[in-house]
């Protein structure tokens, strides 16, 4: 969804944060499977994605899978953060890949032995503290400090 409207709204939004995106609803299953996937957790997880949320709408549809956009001229700087034990690896990679093709200003980060959500776990994973201040970082370089609005 934040990259639909990041989309949508390009000429408003100042940057975008993708943690570990959904970035297509038609294909649930990483174009090569790993050992990672094998327990098919991540499809499971998409398959009741597709039930519920897309509930028979156009997966194709940029609202849905703001992936198959093809019009990523003037879009905000994005951080994207990817998982290598996520389902979802692949697709926030092609994303980050293509708005860097269309101009875009990219921080693309992957995690290789984290899985999905792993930043809701920081007692368990140690990373998940400082990650967050990374995409900090970037939405920082994007928006005036509040001592330049005042002047």
């Amino acid at each position: 969804m934040a990259a639909y409207l990041a989309q949508k709204y390009r000429k408003q939004i100042k940057s975008q944060i993708l943690l570990y995106p959904l970035m297509q609803l038609i294909e649930f299953k990483p174009p090569k499977p790993g050992p990672q996937d094998w327990l098919q957790l991540g499809f499971m997880a998409l398959k009741f994605i597709d039930d519920h949320y897309v509930a028979g709408a156009d997966a194709s549809d940029t609202r849905l899978s703001p992936l198959l956009e093809n019009d990523l001229k003037g879009m905000p700087p994005a951080y994207v953060l990817t998982a290598g034990l996520d389902p979802l690896r692949d697709e926030g990679k092609l994303y980050a890949d293509k708005l860097a093709r269309h101009g875009a200003e990219v921080t693309y980060h992957h995690e290789k032995s984290m899985p999905h959500g792993f930043l809701n776990f920081a007692r368990a994973f140690p990373k998940a503290k400082s990650l967050p201040l990374d995409a900090a970082d970037v939405l920082r370089r994007h928006f005036p400090r509040a001592q330049q609005l005042r002047e």
